[in-house]
């Protein structure tokens, strides 16, 4: 069956993305039974990295061709968690109502958007995956962060935030996993960086679009190791941390655009948390603006 779509661009993120996703959810309500394989060799590179945020979801193999070396599977190199269920579990899992848990108390909402983002934060929360929360600046993403953390099972233990934004390119590495006494001028003996100081506990990596390049490397090797190496040391130290990032980017769109490491986004786009903007949530304003006249 061909299944054509209307595109006003063949490198439009959002529209590639709710075309394939709106054929694929008719297809399996058709044939539920069906198992999914995704080509990712035709098509614009946006089609390509479509179909690979899609294929967890739906639980689809994925394959690539070429003359050289005619059809194979593809291997991602990264960890797909248990949270990335077929799309219609998801569905199911979305719209059961959790108990409410005291952790999103400060959540004040009503709005049916909020509402989901709600639910689908506390079904995430308990699981031990690496979460991404997306949002524009003012939505609430260290709020939803915080909520996280106090609802996982690491809420005991330490809640550590990072402005990697405001952090100089220069001094993001002895940050993030320390230093060594003598490492360079002024060390005057060991220090722990953010891994070390949230052992056991959740690191909060706040505005993350805006880690240069070279920091987006030995995050990476963080992420994938749980392992850092403190500036001036050559012994790597284990970590036990669950990592929360947030952006007011599109990293699908700075990814595309040669701006975002492929490699870390997916290291960290295990859980995604999508908050919506104010304009979005209009139920909610008289509960927030009762808020803040309180605090007031």
């Amino acid at each position: 069956e061909i299944a054509p779509a209307v595109l006003t661009s063949p490198t439009n993120h959002k529209e590639i993305y709710e075309s394939a996703r709106n054929i694929l959810s008719e297809f399996v309500a058709r044939y539920p039974e069906s198992s999914l394989t995704f080509h990712l060799s035709p098509g614009t590179p946006a089609m390509s990295l479509v179909w690979m945020l899609l294929a967890p979801t739906y639980g689809a193999r994925v394959i690539e061709s070429s003359r050289e070396k005619g059809v194979q599977q593809v291997q991602f190199p990264f960890e797909i968690a248990a949270y990335f269920l077929p799309d219609r579990d998801l569905s199911r899992l979305t719209q059961a109502r959790t108990p409410a848990h005291p952790a999103f108390k400060d959540v004040l909402h009503k709005s049916p958007v909020m509402q989901l983002v709600v639910q689908n934060a506390l079904n995430v929360a308990p699981r031990d995956v690496t979460i991404l929360i997306e949002g524009e600046s003012g939505t609430g993403k260290e709020l939803f962060a915080r909520a996280i953390h106090a609802g996982s099972l690491r809420s005991k233990e330490a809640f550590v935030a990072v402005n990697c934004g405001a952090i100089p390119a220069e001094l993001i590495e002895s940050q993030l996993f320390g230093y060594e006494k003598v490492a360079f001028t002024n060390a005057m003996k060991d220090t722990v960086g953010y891994f070390q100081a949230a052992e056991g506990g959740t690191l909060f990596l706040d505005e993350l679009g805006e880690l240069p390049p070279a920091a987006q490397v030995k995050l990476l090797r963080a992420l994938e190791e749980r392992a850092v190496v403190p500036v001036g040391g050559t012994k790597e130290e284990r970590v036990n941390v669950r990592i929360i990032a947030a952006t007011n980017k599109n990293l699908m769109h700075e990814v595309a655009a040669g701006r975002f490491r492929s490699d870390v986004f997916y290291r960290l786009a295990v859980g995604i948390v999508r908050l919506p903007a104010l304009r979005e949530r209009g139920e909610d304003l008289e509960l927030l603006l009762e808020h803040s006249l309180e605090q007031a």
